[in-house]
């Protein structure tokens, strides 16, 4: 899972649900059900400014947390992108490029 939220937002049930208001002890039940079904996350903003070559990040500020052993940290590899230029000169990036987009 992928979240702009830090673990401490989410564990504390300060994070938007769309569509509907739910309470925040509701928040709290919602994330510890979510999270028991997690084997990882990638928690906290993007932040462009931080660029990070670690696995899975875009930012230096975001942190790979593990929920299960059903992975370790090994189990990530580094990061690569990679660009394509179809006919029309659009270009697609793929991949976690870690100096943030070329344009």
């Amino acid at each position: 899972m992928f979240s702009g939220y830090s673990e401490r937002e989410l564990d504390e049930g300060r994070y938007l649900v769309w569509g509907r208001k739910v309470e925040t002890p509701d928040k709290c039940s919602l994330w510890q059900a979510i999270r028991a079904a997690l084997d990882f996350a990638v928690l906290g903003r993007f932040n462009q400014l931080l660029p990070s070559a670690a696995p899975l990040r875009s930012s230096r500020n975001q942190v790979l947390r593990l929920f299960s052993d059903r992975y370790t940290r090994t189990d990530f590899a580094e990061q690569l992108a990679e660009v394509h230029i179809n006919e029309t000169g659009t270009a697609e990036v793929t991949g976690f490029p870690t100096l943030g987009l070329p344009w």
